[in-house]
């Protein structure tokens, strides 16, 4: 996924804002939340990993 682009999780929208060497910043609402290779993000039943990030790219797995 590129900045610019966008991931559904139930039913909010996650906005890619940043693509990083080892981080991504999702927005959705006003709310920023990063999301780094170290820090998985819990959104009600749904666990949010970050893989890894090449090429201004980011491999994102939603579980």
């Amino acid at each position: 996924m590129r900045s610019g682009t966008s991931v559904k999780v139930e039913n909010l929208k996650l906005d890619i804002e940043e693509v990083s060497d080892d981080s991504v910043t999702l927005g959705s609402h006003g709310l920023n939340l990063k999301l780094s290779k170290k820090l998985d993000l819990r959104l009600g039943s749904h666990r949010i990993h970050l893989v890894g990030t090449q090429d201004g790219a980011a491999d994102i797995q939603i579980k």
